[in-house]
């Protein structure tokens, strides 16, 4: 954006045009609270297997180096 703006100022902005498209969603019928919660929960169990993953991914890697 510009210059004198910082990072944090600019993920401020983010964060809040973010939460207004989400509540825009929200309200408008796009998403329920079930459906987003339930999107909520595969993501993050999604967050989890990828790192077990990277970390079986590295002792792999560590095991043919060494």
């Amino acid at each position: 954006m510009y210059d004198y703006v910082t990072s944090n100022s600019n993920q401020y902005a983010k964060n809040c045009l973010c939460n207004r498209i989400s509540a825009a969603q929200l309200r408008h019928g796009k998403y329920s609270k079930t459906k987003l919660a339930k999107a909520k929960h595969r993501a993050e169990i999604g967050r989890r297997v990828r790192g077990e993953l990277k970390q079986i991914e590295n002792a792999i890697i560590d095991i043919i180096i060494f």
